[in-house]
């Protein structure tokens, strides 16, 4: 995927060139999770960062995972029985495809692993009384929160442990709960820095907005609730998001709806299921983990609904379900929990197949919401990086349509409108993307690259320019401003840019040509035979009839008429039909006083360009 693994992994120079002081202070995809950059590290360097190695790595992490919650109902006193079906559900259940498949969100295993080991040495300080598990369980905790942020959500989890353990009987006291000081130190340090960290790298984060009310948070929150519920019930239709979006300025009617029966749930659940403390602890396995990511506060520009978020609270409605599976008949119970376990391992199977790659996997979230901004942009962004340009365009263009201030999906656009040639519309993409205030490298040079082959140099220098500003070790950029004063008529300038790129990419067929031309036209031939020299060694047969006339030519004019021979006749014997080669080789000819040879090439041109125009 290159939605977020790029970021995460691709582009990350640190988890690529790891040094001790780089993993402890980076930030990936804006957030500061240092024990999973440890792991991102850690599987590119013993796997040259192949896919296969992280997704072998989710999958132990996740089974790893899973033993821990059975290990977790169990140290809670829960049978055997229903420790292993609540483990074996949360296991194969189809919303873990996102988080065992997508390598970004790793991070979510990596916390929720840690995040167990600290309820389980948690369960075994209040079982045992031994100080050692509490600190154990502090570390395990600092562990999980370094991992992911969401682990923040863990204090929350203790008293309720406490409740269920039976450890505070009597009446109510802030002194027993002084134990949750450090936790909560932690929580609030690492929460307040993941916002801070966030907004650093671009994120807006507010609670409520012009386009979102405290009024739309309370009808989010409820109806986010029960559509977790019901997606962990049935898992059908599973994407990498689901949008919440309002349609003409109304919420959709089951929005209105939602707290309504969210309230009725809740009375269902104390009126009928009050009498077993499992109940209450179900409850807070699923709402107090979950709470972090509900809709309480945007992130950016959209609300976001996704299936990693089900991760650890998903062990809560399982064990419920499970734990009411032991009042059925022992043939019903069984048949009905293996059925379960059957039919979720099938979807898990079958929703893994939607994350081979972008395109896939946000085609089936358009498929779910065709009129989702977020999936249509990234299903454009799919489609431009696998090259289907036309379709990337389409959909870019629907974004577009649907929200003019996706001021991104211009820059997409243009990219895709580059790719195919349409200059003048890609130009106009990327002013748009300028304008809105995108700043980035590629950006400015896609609009430097536009005005160049519009003819239009001097606009590009620039643009250009900015772009080496921002990214100045980009030997594209370098070329297409060399490029650019070449037309502009300062060759020395354009020179001075071709050696940049040349030194940045030593193997740069292109700057090489172009330099070995400008030292040709300058009369430097020394210099014009060696670049086109280089050039030769590196470059495909293709062009290599071109770059053979050139070193002829320069070789001709400094005298060397054997070695510019031998030159056009290689470029003839690669393609026969090189009209520049006969022409080069009938001057050679002609030096050399073979004028009959000189004659008979000048005739096989007429030949030629007859041919070519009959």
């Amino acid at each position: 995927m290159n939605f977020d693994d790029g970021e995460t992994i691709f582009y990350n120079n640190i988890i690529q060139h790891p040094s001790l002081m780089g993993l402890l202070t980076s930030r990936i995809v804006g957030m500061y999770v240092p024990v999973s950059a440890f792991f991102y590290a850690g599987e590119y360097q013993l796997s040259g960062g192949s896919a296969y190695a992280f997704h072998l790595t989710s999958l132990f992490i996740h089974a790893g995972v899973s033993v821990l919650a059975l290990v977790f109902l169990r140290q809670l006193g829960f049978p055997a029985f229903v420790a292993f079906f609540s483990a074996l559900l949360f296991a194969v259940h189809p919303v873990r495809a996102e988080p065992v498949c997508w390598i970004a969100a790793q991070t979510t295993l990596i916390f929720s692993f840690f995040y167990l080991l600290s309820l389980i040495s948690w369960v075994r300080y209040r079982r045992g009384n031994a100080s050692k598990w509490m600190i154990a369980s502090l570390l395990f905790f600092l562990l999980s929160a370094l991992s992911k942020s969401a682990a923040v959500t863990l204090p929350l989890l203790l008293p309720v442990l406490d409740w269920y353990l039976g450890v505070h009987k009597n009446k109510f006291s802030f002194k027993r709960y002084a134990y949750l000081l450090p936790f909560l130190s932690i929580s609030v340090l690492l929460g307040a820095y993941t916002f801070l960290t966030r907004m650093q790298s671009g994120a807006v984060i507010s609670i409520n907005s012009k386009a979102i009310s405290l009024l739309d948070r309370l009808l989010m929150i409820s109806h986010t609730l029960l559509f977790y519920l019901y997606k962990l019930l049935l898992p059908f239709k599973l994407t990498i998001t689901y949008p919440m979006a309002k349609e003409q300025g109304v919420w959709p009617f089951d929005y209105y709806l939602a707290p309504i029966g969210l309230a009725a749930l809740c009375y269902l659940l104390y009126r009928f299921l009050s009498k077993t403390k499992v109940t209450g602890l179900a409850v807070a396995l699923y709402v107090l983990p979950l709470s972090i990511m509900l809709p309480l506060f945007s992130v950016g520009t959209f609300e976001l609904r996704s299936d990693r978020y089900l991760y650890i609270p998903a062990l809560g409605l399982f064990l419920l379900l499970v734990h009411l599976a032991q009042f059925l008949p022992a043939r019903v119970r069984w048949g009905l929990l293996l059925a379960f376990v059957a039919g979720y391992a099938y979807l898990g199977w079958q929703q893994s197949k939607y994350w081979e790659n972008d395109a896939v996997c946000f085609k089936n979230c358009v498929d779910i919401y065709p009129n989702s901004v977020i999936c249509n942009c990234n299903l454009g962004y799919g489609e431009l990086i696998n090259q289907q340009y036309q379709e990337s365009i389409n959909h870019y263009s629907k974004v577009l349509r649907l929200d003019s201030t996706c001021m991104e999906c211009y820059n997409g656009r243009g990219q895709a409108y580059l790719n195919t040639r349409k200059i003048p519309e890609a130009l106009a993409d990327f002013d748009a993307a300028i304008q809105a205030g995108i700043v980035t490298p590629k950006l400015f040079l896609n609009r430097g690259k536009c005005l160049v082959i519009l003819g239009r140099s001097v606009e590009a220098l620039p643009a250009l320019s900015r772009s080496l500003e921002l990214e100045p070790k980009a030997p594209e950029t370098y070329y297409f401003r060399a490029v650019a004063y070449e037309k502009t008529g300062a060759p020395d300038k354009a020179i001075a840019d071709y050696s940049q790129a040349i030194q940045l990419n030593p193997n740069y067929v292109e700057a090489l040509v172009n330099r070995g031309m400008l030292h040709y036209t300058a009369q430097h031939y020394p210099e014009a035979i060696a670049d086109n020299t280089t050039a030769l060694n590196i470059s495909m047969s293709t062009i290599q009839p071109m770059i053979l006339c050139n070193r002829a030519n320069a070789y001709l004019l400094s005298g060397q008429l054997a070695p510019a021979l031998a030159d056009v006749n290689q470029a003839l014997k690669i393609n026969p039909a090189e009209l520049r080669a006969y022409q080069t080789r009938a001057a050679v000819y002609q030096a050399m006083g073979n004028t009959a040879a000189a004659q008979s090439d000048l005739q096989k041109i007429q030949q030629m360009q007859a041919s070519k125009g009959g």
